[in-house]
């Protein structure tokens, strides 16, 4: 009885040791192109926002400037009809001032990918499971 269950059993598992070795052969031949579209789309959304809130400080020093100036020249004009034409842009100032350093300090997966990009690929598998 036992010989009759190896021999069913010996082909069986020769058939799926053969599978798993094609398995792993596509594996290794496929494997990098998904990984480098991975780094790729990482990199590049990391860095769309974080140059994008660099624009964005840089901007609003510019409309600081404006205001200040604008402030201190005296054209500044408090109508009872419409909100103060400084307090707005202060406000959006203040705000812009308050969220881009966050969406700085938050996007640089762009910089650990340029470092260490193996690292990155480890903790974005960790992160999976």
């Amino acid at each position: 009885m036992d010989e009759e269950i190896k021999a069913q059993l010996i082909p069986i598992i020769e058939g799926a040791k053969n599978g798993l070795a094609v398995v792993v052969e596509t594996l290794q031949e496929q494997a990098p192109l998904p990984v480098k579209e991975i780094l790729w789309w990482e990199s590049i959304q990391s860095a769309i926002w974080f140059f994008g809130s660099i624009i964005i400080v840089v901007v609003l020093c510019c409309n600081w400037s404006k205001a200040k100036q604008t402030w201190i020249t005296g054209t500044a004009t408090w109508d009872e009809n419409s909100p103060p034409c400084f307090a707005v842009p202060c406000i959006a100032i203040v705000c812009g001032w308050i969220v881009c350093p966050i969406i700085t300090a938050c996007h640089i997966t762009w910089l650990q990918i340029l470092i260490a990009p193996r690292l990155f690929l480890l903790e974005y598998v960790a992160k999976w499971f």
